[in-house]
């Protein structure tokens, strides 16, 4: 028994390491090609200004000279043309990427707790004492209705399908089950996003903020974090709390310049009278 569960063991970690190392090494010469066209882009665009400046300062350039100038200027702009457009795919290429990384950590997490049960139930046969019947054998403890058998995975997407549903009680249930289930699987961020977005849509603000500001205390690098104070400050303009709700906005705006939940919050803040 102790050399098939040393087998079985020393199996998983291989699958879990061949299915982890291609697509990180990829998502890292992504992130590299992305920095370096940044970088050049960057330096471009410095030397457009620089050029710029200096038409304006020597307003008595000869007409050949301004000639030569602006079409230095026109090439320069076709090549930052050019990297804007390599940009984009490259930003594809990650967006693309991480799908695929989330998805094999969904996998992992799903794998580690199917790991957890089969080690438990080895260790559960260990233990049992040798010639005994199975009528003497304790009677198994009964499970949970809709847990048997549930994965990471599947516990996660039901309640996020109840979520979409608008059953935001069934949602809550699910993803707080998630959360004490699997503490640390992938998604856990996630869950309690949607935990806050699920008091949100129950009209429930002070407890969407509690669960909200939860996102960013207790995951410092999740993806959710800039959704979350968005949400966040959406609801305290719920509850009129302008002061406040300008804050978050605002906080957006600060810290993820960028993102799309940025530009919402510009759009609201113009609208806060």
């Amino acid at each position: 028994m102790k050399i098939f569960r040393q087998s079985f063991v020393l199996s998983i970690f291989l699958i879990i390491a061949s299915l982890g190392c291609a697509p990180q090494a990829e998502f890292v010469k992504l992130q590299d090609d992305f920095s370096s066209v940044t970088r050049k882009q960057n330096q471009l665009q410095q030397r457009i200004e620089v050029v710029e400046g200096y038409l304006k300062d020597r307003t008595s350039t000869s007409q050949k000279g301004q000639q030569d100038i602006h079409r230095i200027i026109a090439d320069l702009g076709v090549k930052i043309d050019q990297l804007s457009t390599d940009i984009q795919i490259i930003q594809g290429k990650l967006e693309e990427n991480n799908h695929r990384i989330s998805e094999l950590s969904q996998r992992l997490d799903d794998q580690a707790y199917k790991i957890k049960e089969l080690s438990a139930k080895i260790a559960a046969a260990e233990g049992k004492p040798a010639g005994a019947s199975e009528k003497a054998a304790a009677p198994p403890a009964p499970q949970e209705k809709g847990k048997a058998g549930q994965n990471p995975t599947d516990i996660y997407n039901r309640a996020y399908q109840d979520y979409v549903n608008g059953n935001y009680d069934l949602a809550l249930t699910g993803f707080q089950a998630y959360l004490t289930e699997f503490p640390d699987a992938t998604l856990a961020s996630n869950a309690q996003y949607w935990i806050g977005e699920c008091y949100y849509g129950k009209g429930e603000y002070k407890k969407a903020i509690d669960a909200l500001d939860k996102v960013a205390a207790n995951y410092p690098k999740s993806e959710k974090i800039s959704a979350a104070i968005l949400k966040a400050g959406f609801a305290y303009l719920e509850l009129k709390d302008k002061t406040k709700a300008k804050a978050y906005l605002k906080r957006v705006v600060d810290q993820f310049p960028n993102s799309k939940e940025a530009s919402l919050a510009k759009g609201k803040l113009a609208t806060i009278k």
